[in-house]
């Protein structure tokens, strides 16, 4: 079945997506290598829903990521899309576009390349169900490098807070040694508290005899 045909049987406004999706394609890619629009959006929807708007988005805005997953229980039809497109086109026109596809879709922007924000929604998507899209093709190696990178750096400083969290000191030389020298005073004190129990102890029951 053609993608025209499938959104017809989708959506009263197959026309008025078809004649979008066309404008969007006209828009030139920028040359200049940069990321022109960059976003992610969760929307519900069926499988065959969303294989449907996939679709029209590579085919409309030719994105150079479109990686897409369900990110909770599959009954939930809860999926998340994250898209990287060196066109032109505005956070709005592309809210707009979704919107006519009826899957209460919300998008959201990043700011900067392989911020916190981005990091984590491709995390989401990396470990959701029903995978989409080319986060695995050759042209997004560097990409997938950083993203690599910047998870990495993310965990090591949840590391970093958990031992803030556990021990109300940050994780350094300093600290650690700090630890260390607390902790032997307290098995110090420990082994000369139970000393001292032991030799109580021993007196009373010699004063029993």
């Amino acid at each position: 079945m053609s993608m025209e045909k499938s959104l017809v049987l989708q959506t009263p406004h197959a026309k008025t997506i078809i004649q979008q999706m066309d404008a969007f394609r006209a828009i030139p890619q920028e040359m200049n290598g940069r990321y022109q629009c960059m976003c992610t959006f969760v929307a519900f929807g069926t499988t065959t829903e969303r294989t449907i708007l996939m679709s029209c988005l590579m085919y409309a805005l030719q994105p150079d990521l479109v990686y897409s997953a369900y990110v909770k229980s599959y009954e939930s039809k809860e999926y998340e899309t994250i898209l990287l497109l060196k066109k032109k086109i505005t956070f709005d026109m592309i809210d707009n576009f979704l919107e006519m596809f009826r899957m209460s879709t919300c998008v959201i922007p990043f700011e900067t390349l392989m911020s916190d924000e981005m990091a984590t929604s491709i995390s989401r998507i990396h470990t959701g169900s029903n995978q989409y899209g080319n986060f695995f093709a050759k042209q997004n190696t560097s990409l997938r490098r950083k993203f690599y990178y910047k998870r990495q750096k993310q965990k090591k400083m949840q590391e970093l807070q958990h031992v803030l969290d556990v021990t109300g000191l940050r994780f350094s030389p300093d600290n650690m040694i700090r630890l260390y020298h607390e902790l032997s005073v307290s098995r110090c004190d420990n082994a000369s508290l139970r000393a001292r129990i032991q030799t109580f102890h021993q007196t009373m029951a010699s004063l029993r005899m």
